[in-house]
């Protein structure tokens, strides 16, 4: 996969951005109307699947559609780390190091703001989270003169940031485990990752184990968004032969494929299941709560200090891996990484999920700290576009 198919899709980033406002704003509609008792009957009706699986919409979109998304992301890494810009470690140091400012320093202010509350302890992940999504479909909209040296960073960083949040969620998010169903997984890993070595080309017989690879994690108690990058890592990237395809692999056309699925469909019912907050409830001494101050401060000062910290530092030892990226573009991009938005929002709900008054806390500042850091990043942006566009 090329890189340009990331990042010369404008339309289509705008598009998605768009949508996930939409859905965002019909979330906080459904949830503070008289369709409220009808939106939570809708994403609490339960399907019996099997004997042993019982699960609702809610539990669908966060369970089954996140896997999804998971798998999108694990082969756009896959694709990235094998054939795109991030094949050798050089090309991986600058966003993996602002990746890892990122998710300190917001880490750190959420723990720092909450650390006297046990109970609020687990949600310092909310803040350290990325949604690339927004994040571009917002920088792409700011200005036609985005280099892609920005982009490409910008996309890198979240790339990063997605790897330490399934992480997180594997280590820290798992309750308990059932090892039975672990083993059982892990042999139908083995089934996709032996299939690969033995060059079994064709996607579709990876379909069976790849389910069955969902299914197990599931009921071992391991949050399944692991299971869809798993699966990812272990399908075969394969090169078409010859020159009259768009298509350089495999995971190429899935991942094309996926695409409009994933960001027309996925990313906009997600935020329709978890954006909705209770207005009504709601009043901006909120802010002042330690879980709402922690994700909002974490977001939206944490985010851009990290990773401007480490930006500074290249630029004093490594300038040369900057290009001419100036500095009003790098601080631009550091405050769009402020978007946490829908992973800050599942990260949340892993965390908070049976404390509804915490969780509602967690949206009032994801929401906050997303719309205060899309307003600012492209606040800079635009200034100094706007400048170079007059000459100055």
């Amino acid at each position: 996969m090329t890189s340009e198919w990331l990042y010369n899709q404008h339309k289509t980033q705008r598009l998605t951005g768009v949508l996930l406002i939409l859905a965002t704003v019909l979330a906080l509609y459904l949830e503070n109307s008289t369709w409220s008792k009808v939106y939570h009957y809708i994403l609490h009706s339960d399907f019996n699947i099997t004997s042993h699986l019982h699960i609702n919409v809610h539990e669908i979109v966060n369970e089954a559609l996140m896997a999804c998304f998971f798998l999108y992301v694990g082969i756009e890494v896959k694709n990235e780390m094998v054939t795109g810009e991030l094949q050798n470690w050089q090309d991986r140091l600058l966003p993996l190091g602002c990746a890892l400012g990122g998710i300190i320093a917001p880490g750190l202010i959420y723990f720092y703001i909450n650390h006297h509350v046990a109970s609020n302890v687990p949600g310092w992940a909310i803040p350290t989270a990325t949604d690339i999504a927004f994040a571009i479909g917002l920088i792409v909209s700011v200005s036609a003169n985005i280099p892609k040296k920005l982009k490409v960073l910008l996309v890198s960083i979240a790339i990063f940031d997605d790897l330490f949040a399934i992480l997180v969620i594997a280590l820290l998010y798992t309750k308990s485990l059932n090892g039975m169903y672990l083993i059982f997984a892990l042999l139908n890993l083995l089934v996709i990752f032996f299939m690969s070595k033995a060059r079994v080309i064709k996607l579709i017989y990876y379909i069976i184990p790849g389910i069955l690879v969902w299914y197990c994690v599931l009921l071992s108690g391991i949050h399944t968004t692991v299971s869809g990058f798993l699966v990812a890592i272990g399908l075969p990237l394969v090169a078409y032969p010859g020159q009259d395809t768009v298509y350089k692999s495999n995971l190429d056309k899935l991942y094309r494929q996926m695409k409009p699925w994933v960001e027309y469909g996925i990313l906009p019912v997600f935020a329709l299941a978890n954006a909705g907050v209770h207005l009504a409830d709601f009043s901006f001494t909120d802010l002042y709560n330690p879980v709402a101050a922690g994700v909002f401060y974490g977001l939206y000062i944490g985010k851009p200090l990290g990773i401007g910290l480490v930006l500074m530092l290249f630029y004093l030892v490594q300038p040369q891996t900057l290009g001419k990226l100036s500095r009003y573009e790098l601080l631009g991009m550091s405050f769009f990484c402020g978007i946490g938005f829908t992973m800050s929002l599942f990260i949340g709900d892993l965390a908070f999920g049976d404390f509804t008054d915490k969780l509602n806390l967690v949206k009032i500042g994801v929401l906050t700290a997303s719309l205060a850091a899309s307003i600012t990043g492209a606040g800079i942006l635009a200034y100094y576009y706007r400048n170079q566009d007059n000459g100055e």
